[in-house]
Formats: C-alpha cells, structure tokens, sequence
C-alpha cells in the first residue's frame, strides 16, 4: 500500500472521529426531552440507511468480476453514486432536523461535524482514486484514458 493510499485512509479516520468529538459536544447542547425527540425522529434513518450504499458496493464488486474490463470505470460510479447519495441523504437530515427546531449552537455542531466528516471522505477518494489511476494503472482501462 502506498502513502497517498495510507493518508486517504488516515484522513478519512480522522474525520470520523473528529466528527463524532465535535457532535457529542453538540449534544450536550440538548435538553433530555429534545435528546429522546431526536433520536426518535431520526431512528428510520439510521435503520435504513446503510442499504443503498451496502447494495451500490455489492453491485460494483460483482459487475467488477463480470466484467473486469470496465472495473476501473465501476469504481468511479460507485464514487459519484456514493456522493449523489450523501448529498440527498443531507438534504433529508436537514429538513428533518429544521423541522425539529434544535437550538443554534447544536446545529452549529451538527453542520461543522458533517463538514469535517465528508472532507476525511473526499480525501480518502481523491487520495485513493489518484493513486488507483496514475499509479497503478487504471488509467489505461478507463474508455478515455488512452
């Protein structure tokens, strides 16, 4: 494994943890009832959540062994599905979260923990993908890379 594919990994760590420090301290910003509203209000997301993306993978691990030929291609759908899908997953966590009318100082938290969370996660993608197509030649099974 290389260092941009040991940093990618590193920074993406880092910014979960960074981002769960920052949103326990947003927490402590709620009142006990507003902690049980929250967490009932967001229990189908967290539930449900994780299917999309564990069935996007899935299905990028197994068009990969069809047709490896493309797989290269596969790993960059799977990356902008993977974004498409955090940012409409924001969106509803936004809209749900404006509709329970938390006080400023935890949405403050909540917006800086989810900014510091996706930027470990575009480090990690754009370390990893830089290191995927120049270094280890994927660039060469891209359609346009030629």
């Amino acid at each position: 494994m290389s260092y941009p594919m040991i940093a990618g990994i590193l920074l993406f760590f880092a910014g979960v943890v960074a981002a769960r420090i920052i949103g326990e301290k947003g927490i402590k910003f709620l009142s006990i009832e507003e902690k049980a509203r929250f967490l009932d209000a967001f229990s189908k997301y967290r539930m449900y959540s994780s299917f999309p993306i564990l069935g996007a993978a899935i299905l990028v691990i197994a068009f990969t062994f069809l047709f490896p030929a493309i797989s290269a291609l596969l790993v960059i759908l799977f990356v902008l599905l993977c974004l498409a899908y955090l940012v409409v997953i924001n969106l509803m966590t936004f809209g749900k979260l404006k509709s329970l009318n938390p006080p400023p100082e935890y949405r403050r938290n909540f917006i800086i923990s989810r900014m510091v969370q996706y930027a470990g996660f575009v480090c990690f993608f754009l370390l990893f993908g830089y290191e995927m197509l120049f270094n280890c030649g994927y660039m060469d099974l891209l359609p346009f890379g030629k």
